[in-house]
């Protein structure tokens, strides 16, 4: 199980790696964060994580998507240390989301844009 709360921690890791036994190296983050394909506008893929490729700053999104039950979204931005998680109870969350994280994360969302995240 895993709450709001840890996978906001995990992100701050990425956003601020601390040096401890767990810790990414800054090598492995920085592959993560390298675009590997580009499936969309101003959308790439890295390994494991959507990358919006809006300048200045990128950011970097996941969603989860449990069918017609779960809805979540997790968006951070490594140069200005922003970040937010979304776990919604809801099939209709990612449209909720979608409204929400230009509020919460400032700026454009070109992920919100592409069918396979929100229908």
């Amino acid at each position: 199980v895993c709450t709001a709360k840890d996978y906001a921690k995990f992100m701050a890791h990425m956003i601020v790696p601390k040096a401890d036994a767990l810790a990414i190296t800054s090598e492995t983050l920085d592959r993560m964060l390298t675009p590997i394909s580009e499936p969309a506008d101003n959308l790439a893929w890295g390994l494991g994580w959507g990358i919006q490729l809006i300048e200045p700053n990128h950011t970097y999104w996941h969603w989860g998507n449990n069918g017609s039950r779960y809805h979540a979204f997790a968006v951070w931005n490594r140069a200005t240390k922003e970040a937010t998680v979304m776990m919604t109870n809801s099939g209709g969350g990612l449209r909720l989301c979608k409204q929400l994280v230009p509020d919460l994360i400032n700026g454009p969302h070109p992920a919100f844009d592409w069918p396979n995240v929100v229908r």
